[in-house]
């Protein structure tokens, strides 16, 4: 049997196969035997390495192959190869291990020229080229270990400096201990290694050990790490102190730290090495020159330097017009103005997307000046790398990184030696931390775990401080060593990127700050880092190279668009990420030049020329415009093949070692491990002091101990504090015992010192009491007092024998109430008499209450006689049974009968009260039929209510058919006296005459008690009040605890100095929260009465839909249906065309009933398997229907109901079955009737129950997984039904509806009907059936009790107001007397339509906005303009100098802004942008100018006018589609080719031009589109940005629908209405006698701009109805002389009414406050006019276009000017504020002179009387 190759995984994660090209693996074997291989598959060569992308699995071969001892059957050795598989995107998880053989070569392989063989044709493995003909990493590697002790991997002795060596080991400063859950940077002791070490230069290192197998506990004590002290320098009389950081090294100069890997000196990882220029300088003086000229230029290019004899002036690089912060980077708009603070990338960066990322130039400023100066930058941090990285690792790490860079041409910057790939420039200033001005993620604490963790990252920090200031330390979490190098102004330090830093800004002192300022500029930035780091998908390629665009050919055929957008290093701006011309060239030349030989290579094809030769061949152009050749590669693989493999393997035995010692935490780790020991800390550990409470206004005076009262005993320790039977109980060891004892309250030593401190304190630690009744239902008399309301229960209560019994909280300390709850009134019965007979004390009436003897700690008695209260004599009570229920009341309550007692002694218990006695409660309820619905509705009890499992009324139940005669029975039984008059509490109680006029007093004495201020609209939540209710409890407790212990004085006097202070300052913190709980009560007044008037509003809709809309909605439906289901057009058509919502529903509905009917006939006696086969094998569909529903389909609906329903889901559908009282379907009446029930139960079950379904299964429940929806819809019937009732006999007048009471009727509607009516079920069927019947007893009840007191209906109508008037004054957040409620005039919304004669736009509020309301308040000169620092006018004057010069052909007055107005880049000159948008002469623009040559005003008020004018607009016409309005396809279009005369026309003219559009991108490769416009012919026919913001409806064909039934419009639907019939004959009635004329020589009446306004909206085309376009087609009609302009008001109208536009926007930036309302915004709006109107001369008027509709035009340009300078870093506000500061004296007309092309064309400054004069004419115009 020929000898077989296999291979084994240990073990595999999960279930996924891999196989292993043995050919990838590069060694010889033959091509027999293989038949039974086992492939594992590691990843294939392809266009990109699966070594590192991020979905691959990694093979590397962990051990060198080896010949093995297996023997072939011809006795030819078999080579074995040992791998292992890594994941290296999982933290380098160990996958599965390895182990193939193969035998060596026969003579049936082919051997290449490196001498590695092919496997001949028929191998089953497809053949790979070996990894020796390949550039680049190979997927697979076999380490290599090196000599490191060879003199290869050694400096030579003459290299090594001369310097002394430091101390023999070196030792942390004294650690501390940390907080609980942190850990503090810690470092180890290090060892200098002994004599003389030539692996590093220095010939020396620090030394300590790693042990792998403790990475796991490391990790955690990293993901721990907290700031250690001393980080942050002390101030000591002005000046800066720097203290040892704790349990951390301050590395000295130019001498590496590295550990011993498993502490083996061959395996030697440099974790850090930092160096100053003194320190180079005494290690290295041989570089020490060079280096140190790097470093000043590097600071002149960094911080400027002033011009000097023979040298220009350098403007710090920080400075550089564009300069664009990075992502991680603070926001600039949380910087003081002009702050340069940042993090700003100036190489190249990892862009996200395509596994890895995608390695590409930074995006950064790009004009000349900063491409030089960034270059610059780059090529000095190159070579000071190029002197540092080597003195500070070891030679070897050193030679094998820079080979790994060769073989792999990793793209480093600034230069073509090896180097770092990115660099990341952080720029602060003194007084902040890091974190603020360059992201919480690069200023504090993290790990940058996209570093090659095989390479080192170098920090160069540049500082200008004073002298005696503390620069910052830049610590090393993992190692912790810092540098913290203070009087030098460069730094560097060599360190491993992915382990855990932090870096902190310098500090200056107090005294220095005029130094600090003259030397920075204005304190400006002093501290430059430059963070030159290697990123893993730049060194290793995992990701994606973005060299150049794609190339069409290769594997380039299908690039992305963004690939075609994004930028590459072939781009002419990438030239400064290289540093020089030279340096790119070669870069490129060699990546072109290995990609091309590895592509010949993968194809088999042989090239005769070798890398080198071909590279000669190379030249390119340089920046003197001389050719210069390519220089050849440092390895070409045809002569160097054996030692670009030997390379490799070191590099991957390198990787090991590094692996070994990677601990991979990412930022989002450390993040979530700091929040959770944080969240931690704060909830078990944080201090609670009483004394935080106390204002700190009051000085808290030192307690001084009373020496002449010493207590008897002296306590040690607290244990535990209990309370028990009301006393408070202390588990306490005294002083020199350890025995544990227990003491209570009244023992009077426990108060003397030093006692009564320890108590003090031990109650101030507690923050929270042992048993908090907020947490448990159980009532605990021993902490906490229940807060109970009072109630009115429909039976008579026991009364108090003796009122002195019932007694309210005592000042004792004891029993404090605790509780979140309202308290309206708190009692605690004290027990009777003990004894044997002795009963429970009686309780007050007005209030729930438990004997002090029942509430007290016992144990629980087994069996039903669960609650077993014993008094302090010993005698228990239990209780016998539950007599009755209550649910009349706020929650209910149970009326208890005690065991061995009458019921005289019973008792009224709520469920928090018989929690002991759950069996005996839920036999209760399960007798009387209480769901659990019934018993927790709208009850403010927070206790759960119980409920049986086994309970009958809590299964879902059904009527027989034999139940409708019984229900006909009880109907006929229904008589006016029928109602059960024991259980009317309810209703009763609603309609007393004496409540209801109380509840009207109530609210309005609460409306007079608490003003209407600011204070009472602030916004409040739940949480707020919440919050306060609980500290403020909380605090009262703690109080009366701490002060049973404070010191008392000598005389015995309790006030003692602390004492008194704690006292005042209760008393303070109560009054202080007096005003918010009074007005909060008064608030939740208003919004319980308000939600409940609320949902029983809902349950009457309710009610009304199950009752009547319902049935006659779906009737309708399924009639319309019926019209046409037997026609040839089907029934679908006809219900679209009256109700297209419900069509696609309707129709599946009728469609699967009848298919049910015809199975059903044809096979009557069929089973259920033959009836369902039937169902599938036919198809009921009708061939018109536009959704063809497959047959077996039929009985699942989809989860959206054919478009009815929002939102879809893919998985989830809706099964239909047939009503079980509609199942006979041989008519098609049956049939259709059948339908319309169905239809019916699917709104029911999916539309309308399930909200109501969610509110039941949010109640707690007990005995029941989830309420049956047949019940909660009977329910929400009976509860509709009596509450209609109740409006009918009150004149449908719904006033009663926001009584308090309401809450009664909803919890049990049923209750007061005769029994067999009682429950909800059969209540809902009778009332559907016959509700006149069925109700008349309570509407006969009702009548005559309003007939007794008629009074009842006026008090709530009064109470309904108030509720009413109460609520909107919450919603608008203004006080509203009665004639502002009564008279809507005088109160508006502002996101309403103002009260003007002016056709409004309503605009959408923002998501999440707040409406206000504004009364109307006439402005004033104050108000309007409050800011007299606002730039005013300035904005406008800036604007209107450079069109107006631009008008005269006069120079800029600011460049910068010429190129805006333009539509440029403000610095670097391109054309970015539409300059429409911002040019400020709308009548003047180029969409003006293109709309009257396409559109002149006679085409227009042609009939076919209105159409052709909404096609041009309705594409958003204009600059972009120019090239389509004026050289149009169609010759035969004339001079106005958008003239259409019908809609085909218009049609085929956009066709023609798409048509024309898709054959030339045909024409181009993929991503063509992303550029179409600058291809050759290709013309623009829409735009839908052309007012700015994207439009749906303003695209050729815009989308329609959601989710599957998302589609375009066609464009007949599109231009389809424009051309309508109505539309074109309400345009010819529109225009009057205009029509067919031409309006430049027209003298008759027009109409006018507001006119137009309204005839647009009320038109109803999409995308005219709001927004812009309406305003535009207005203003069109005016510019083209068909329409009037409108008066200022007008505008200022509009303005007001579309506050989320731009010229709203303009008002505001200009600094007008426009929150005073309506008013103000008109009259701030005609501050602008009269101002423009009266100092414009008339030629900027004439120029410009001037009027009202300019006016509004320039103000949304404020806005848009601002946006497009902020993008770059410019303020424009800022900009006219100065501009306003310096404008001088103002002469009108002087602009007019090209010499004074500076000069402004109106006056900055506002007048008092011209601000005043806008303001009158507004309100007259009012």
């Amino acid at each position: 049997m020929p000898p077989s190759t296999r291979v084994t995984i240990e073990s595999v994660p999960d279930e996924s196969e891999f196989q292993l090209s043995i050919a990838e693996l590069g060694l010889p074997f033959a091509d027999n035997g293989l038949d039974d291989l086992d492939l594992l598959h590691a990843g294939r060569r392809s266009g990109q390495r699966a070594r590192d992308s991020p979905d691959s699995r990694l093979a590397e071969a962990e051990n060198a192959a080896s010949t093995s001892d297996t023997v072939h059957s011809n006795t030819e050795p078999l080579v074995t190869l040992e791998a292992n598989i890594w994941d290296s995107n999982e933290d380098n998880r160990y996958i599965a291990s390895i182990t193939t053989t193969a035998p060596p070569a026969t003579s049936s392989s082919r051997v290449c020229p490196s001498g590695f063989i092919y496997p001949s044709n028929d191998l089953l493995v497809p053949w790979t080229p070996p990894v020796s003909q390949l550039y680049g990493r190979p997927d697979i590697l076999i380490a290599e270990k090196p000599d490191l002790w060879s003199d290869e991997f050694m400096w030579n002795s003459d290299q090594v400096s001369r310097a002394p060596h430091p101390n023999s080991s070196i030792s942390p400063a004294p650690a501390v201990q940390p907080p609980s859950g942190y850990t503090y940077p810690q470092a180890d002791c290090y060892t200098l290694t002994p004599s003389e070490d030539r692996r590093f230069i220095r010939g020396c290192a620090y030394v300590t050990l790693f042990t792998p197998s403790k990475k796991g506990i490391l990790r955690s004590r990293l993901l721990a790490t907290k700031t250690p002290p001393n980080v942050i320098p002390r101030l000591v009389e002005g000046k800066i102190v720097v203290d040892p950081i704790s349990g951390m090294i301050q590395m000295p100069g130019s001498i590496p730290f590295v550990q011993h890997v498993e502490g083996r000196p061959e395996e030697v990882v440099t974790i850090a090495c930092a160096h100053t220029l003194d320190s180079i300088r005494e290690a290295y003086p041989d570089i020490a020159d060079d280096l140190e000229d790097l470093s000043l230029q590097l600071r002149d290019a960094t911080f400027g330097r002033e011009a000097k004899p023979g040298l220009p002036e350098i403007k710090p690089i920080f400075t550089l017009a564009g300069l664009k912060r990075n992502d991680r980077s603070v926001d600039a708009r949380d910087l003081p103005p002009g702050s340069f603070d940042g993090s700003y990338n100036l190489a190249s960066t990892k862009g996200e997307g395509e596994g890895a990322g995608v390695v590409m130039p930074a995006v950064q400023a790009c004009t000349p000046e900063a491409a030089e100066r960034i270059s610059e930058v780059l090529r000095l941090l190159h070579g000071i790398q190029r002197y540092i990285l080597p003195r500070s690792i070891s030679k070897f790490e050193h030679a094998v990184t820079e080979a790994h860079s060769e073989l792999n041409n990793v793209v480093s910057f600034g230069g073509l030696l090896p180097g770092c790939t990115s660099c990341q420039m952080n720029v602060s200033s003194d007084g902040f931390d890091l974190a603020h001005f360059i992201g919480s993620h690069q200023g504090s604490w993290h790990t940058d775990v996209g570093d090659d963790w095989t390479r080192w990252t170098l920090v160069t920090m540049l500082l200008k401080l004073p002298e005696g200031s503390d620069p910052g330390a830049f610590c090393l979490g993992r190692c912790g060593l810092y540098v913290r190098e203070a009087d030098t102004w460069i730094v560097f330090l060599v360190f491993r990127g992915n382990d855990l830093h932090s870096g902190f800004a310098p500090t200056a002192p107090p005294v220095a700050v005029d130094e600090v300022n003259k030397v920075v500029n204005a304190a400006g930035p002093n501290r430059v880092v430059y963070v030159s780091y290697p990123s893993r998908v730049a060194t290793t390629r995992a990701g994606s190279m973005s060299m150049s665009p794609p190339t069409n050919f290769w594997n380039a055929g299908s690039m992305s668009v963004a690939k075609t957008e994004q930028r590459h290093f072939t781009d002419a701006s990438s030239t400064q990420v290289f540093g020089s011309l030279y340096a790119k060239a070669n870069r490129l030349a060699r990546e072109a030049a290995q990609s091309f030989a590895n592509a010949l290579t993968y194809s088999g094809i042989q090239l005769d020329l070798s890398l080198t030769d071909l590279m000669k061949r190379m030249s390119f152009q340089g920046d003197d415009g001389e050719t210069q050749q390519i220089e050849p590669p440092p390895f070409d693989i045809s002569q160097q093949a054996a030692e670009m493999n030997r390379w490799w393997r070191y590099y991957e035995w390198h990787r090991d070692l590094c692996n070994k010692y990677y601990i991979r935490i990412t930022k989002d780790e450390f993040r979530q491990m700091q929040a959770q020991i944080k969240a931690g800390q704060t909830t078990a550990e944080a201090p609670y002091t009483v004394l935080d409470r106390v204002p700190a206004s009051i000085a808290l005076p030192q307690v001084t101990p009373v020496a002449d009262l010493q207590p008897e005993h002296i306590v040690d320790s607290i244990v535990k504090r209990q309370v028990v039977e009301g006393k408070t109980i202390w588990f306490v060891t005294l002083d020199g015992n350890d025995e544990v004892i227990q003491v209570d309250n009244s023992v009077p030593w426990i108060r003397l010192p030093p006692n009564g401190p320890k108590f003090a304190q031990f109650v101030a630690r507690s923050k929270i009491s042992d048993a908090n009744p907020i947490s448990k239902h159980t009532v605990v008399v021993a902490e906490a007092v229940p807060m109970t309301l009072p109630i009115n229960p429909s039976s008579p209560r026991p009364a108090p024998e003796d009122l002195s019994t019932v007694i309210s909280l005592s000042a004792e300390p004891t029993l404090v109430a605790r509780s979140s709850r309202l308290i309206s009134e708190c009692v605690v019965p004290v027990s009777g008499s003990g004894g044997e007979g002795s009963c429970p004390a009686p309780v007050a009436s007005t209030s729930r209450s438990i004997p002090m003897d029942v509430v007290s700690s016992s144990s629980q008695v087994e069996g039903d006689t669960a609650l077993s209260p014993s008094n302090s004599d010993g005698d228990s009570y239990e209780v016998e049974s539950i007599v009755e229920v209550d649910m009349t009341g706020m929650e209910p309550i149970w009326r208890v009968r005690w065991k061995s007692y009458g019921p005289e002694y019973d008792e009224w218990k709520t469920f928090a009260e018989l929690q002991d006695s759950l069996e005996l409660l839920d036999a209760f309820n399960n007798e009387k039929g209480h769901t659990l619905s019934d018993l927790i509705s709208f009850s403010r009890s927070p206790s759960p209510i119980p409920s049986a499992s086994t309970s009958p009324s809590l299964k879902r139940k059904q009527l027989p058919a034999s139940d409708d005669e019984d229900l006909s029975d009880a109907l006929d039984s229904i008589t006016p006296a029928s109602l059960q008059l024991d259980k009317l509490g309810a209703i009763d109680k609603l309609f007393t005459a004496e409540l209801r006029q109380a509840e009207l007093d109530s609210l309005l004495a609460s409306e007079e008690s608490v003003q209407r201020t600011k204070r009472y609209f602030a916004p409040t939540t739940t949480t707020s009040m919440v919050e306060t209710l609980f500290s403020q409890n909380e605090l009262q407790s703690q109080f009366n605890d701490y002060m049973s212990f404070v010191p008392q004085c000598g005389s015995g006097s309790r006030w003692t100095q602390h004492g008194a202070v704690l006292s005042l300052g209760r008393v303070i913190q109560a009054a202080a929260v007096l005003p918010d709980l009074i007005i909060n009560d008064a608030k939740t007044s208003i919004l319980d009465r308000s939600m409940r008037w609320e949902i029983a509003r809902s349950y009457l809709l309710l009610y009304s839909w199950y009752k009547e809309t319902a049935p006659q909605l779906a009737k309708t439906l399924v009639g319309l249906h019926r019209e046409g289901y037997w026609s040839e057009a089907g029934g679908y058509p006809v219900v679209a065309g009256h109700h297209p919502a419900f069509a696609g529903l309707v129709h599946h509905v009728v469609s699967y009933v009848a298919a049910q009917a015809e199975a059903k006939n044809n096979a009557k006696k069929a089973k259920r398997r033959q009836l369902e086969g039937a169902t599938r094998n036919r198809s009921f569909q009708h061939p018109k229907c536009p959704f063809p529903i497959p047959a077996d389909q039929l009985r699942y609906l989809p989860y959206d109901l054919h478009g009815l329903r929002q939102g879809e889901s893919k998985t989830k559908r809706i099964s239909l079955s047939l009503p079980k009282r509609h199942t006979s379907l041989k008519t098609i009446d049956a049939v259709y009737e059948c339908s319309a029930v169905l239809l019916q139960a699917v709104w029911s079950s999916e539309l309308v129950l399930p909200p109501v379904l969610k509110m039941e299964q949010s109640l707690p429940q007990r005995g029941q997984r989830k309420p049956d929806p047949d019940l909660v819809k009977s329910r929400a019937i009976a509860r509709g039904a009596v509450l209609q009732c109740i409006v009918d006999a009150c004149g449908g007048d719904e006033s009663i509806l926001a009584s308090s009471d309401i809450g009664g009727i909803l919890a049990a509607p049923c209750r007061m009907f005769p029994s067999h009516l009682e429950k909800e079920s059969r209540f809902a069927s009778a009332v559907l059936r016959d509700p006149q019947r069925t109700l008349a007893p309570l509407s006969d009840w009702l009548a005559e009790r309003l007939d007794m007191y008629p009074s009842i209906l006026d008090s709530m109508a009064q109470s309904a107001r108030l509720v009413h008037r109460g609520l909107l004054e919450l919603h608008y957040g203004v006080a509203l007397n009665d004639e502002h409620y009564l008279n809507p005039n005088l109160l508006y919304d502002e996101a309403q339509e103002a009260p003007f004669v002016v056709p409004q736009i309503l605009d959408k509020r923002q998501k999440g906005g707040r409406k206000r309301t504004v009364l109307y308040q006439p402005p004033t000169i104050d108000s309007l303009l409050p800011d007299k620092d606002a730039p005013h006018l300035g904005a406008i004057a800036l604007l209107l100098r450079e069109r107006c010069n631009e008008l005269r052909d006069f120079p800029a007055g600011d460049p910068l802004l010429l190129n805006v107005l333009q539509g440029r880049h403000p610095t670097q000159g391109r054309v970015q942008f539409d300059r429409d948008q911002t040019d400020p002469a709308r009548q003047f623009s180029n969409y003006a100018q293109l709309l009257i040559r396409s559109l002149p005003p006679s085409k227009l008020t042609e009939r076919q006018g209105i159409s052709r004018l909404l096609a041009y607009m309705g594409t958003g016409q204009g600059n972009k589609t120019s090239d389509f309005l004026l050289n149009g396809l169609d010759p035969k279009r004339g001079k106005f080719p958008m003239a259409f005369n019908d809609l085909m026309e218009c049609v085929a003219h956009f066709e023609a031009a798409e048509l024309n559009n898709i054959t030339i991108l045909a024409d181009y490769h993929a991503g063509a589109s992303s550029r179409a416009t600058s291809l050759a012919g290709y013309k623009q026919t829409f735009n839908a940005c052309i007012w700015g913001q994207a439009s749906n409806h303003l695209l050729l064909q815009p989308t329609i629908g959601k989710g599957d039934h998302k589609r375009k419009y066609t464009l007949l639907e599109k231009f389809g209405p424009y051309f309508s019939e109505r539309v074109q004959t309400l345009w010819c009635g529109f225009l009057g006698d205009l029509l067919g004329k031409n309006p430049e020589t027209y003298t008759g009446d027009k109409k006018s701009w507001a006119d137009a306004l309204k005839f647009i909206i009320d038109l109803k085309v999409l995308g005219f109805q709001s927004g812009l376009t309406p305003l535009q087609f207005a203003n069109n009609l005016v510019f083209l002389g068909i329409c009037t302009p409108p008066a200022p008001e007008e505008v200022g109208a509009w303005i007001a009414s579309n506050k989320t536009l731009g010229a709203y926007n303009g008002l505001t930036q200009l600094g007008f406050n426009l929150n005073t309302g309506y008013a103000s915004i008109v009259a701030a709006y005609l501050v602008v006019y009269n101002h423009l109107d009266t100092h414009l001369c008339d030629d900027d008027k004439k120029r410009l276009g001037f009027g009202t509709l300019f006016v509004e035009h320039l103000l949304c340009k404020v806005g848009r000017w601002e946006y497009r300078l902020r993008l770059q870093k410019h303020d424009f506000l800022s900009m006219a504020k100065q501009a306003r500061a310096n404008s001088g004296a103002w002469v009108k007309g002087a602009n007019c002179r090209r010499a004074n092309h500076q000069a402004f064309c109106i006056p900055l400054d506002i007048e008092d009387k011209s601000i005043q004069t806008a303001i009158d004419s507004c309100m007259a115009a009012i």
